[in-house]
């Protein structure tokens, strides 16, 4: 999930969490984080990982939707919310295209070790979405590439916070 903001979200004190670090943290997060201090953005092993990812925004419309549409007694239901499937290499020229038009610079990318036990080459990553379209939901009200910016914009009042926590961006853990 990627996002600071959705329909309901309109000042700092409504802000969600933002997690940057290497185990909780999402890969957009730490991204956009480590652009906003140009500090290079660390992408753990080849980045030909892909990940799938939904905005704030859809993913509070989808649990919206599956709270109100719960399943039937003793149905198992599993639901993929994510709509924009990417590799971390496109996600971090994402970032870089946006920092250089909102920060007006492009951070550098640096490829480290994979501490985690996943596989690196490009698969097939296309998990099944059946549910939600059931239930009406079928676009994307948000997509990445729009909101990278927006995201920079509203950490960038935070560029002090963020370096004195610049040491989370590199893996801590071997999870092998």
């Amino acid at each position: 999930m990627y996002g600071t903001r959705t329909t309901d979200i309109v000042s700092e004190e409504l802000f969600t969490r933002f997690d940057v670090d290497d185990v909780w943290g999402t890969v957009i997060n730490r991204f956009c984080a480590e652009a906003v201090v140009n500090h290079p953005l660390t992408i753990y092993g080849s980045g030909l990982q892909k990940k799938g990812f939904t905005s704030l925004e859809d993913t509070i419309t989808a649990l919206a939707a599956l709270i109100e549409n719960p399943p039937e007694p003793g149905e198992f239901r599993t639901v993929h919310h994510y709509r924009e499937i990417k590799t971390l290499n496109e996600m971090a020229d994402l970032v870089r295209r946006a920092a250089k038009q909102v920060l007006g610079y492009e951070p550098e990318i640096e490829h480290l070790p994979n501490p985690r036990v996943e596989p690196e080459e490009d698969l097939l990553y296309e998990p099944e979405k059946k549910v939600l379209p059931k239930l009406g939901i079928y676009r994307l009200t948000r997509v990445m590439e729009d909101e990278i910016a927006t995201i920079l914009k509203d950490l960038k009042p935070y560029a002090d916070r963020i370096r004195r926590i610049e040491a989370l961006f590199k893996p801590r853990i071997r999870w092998r």
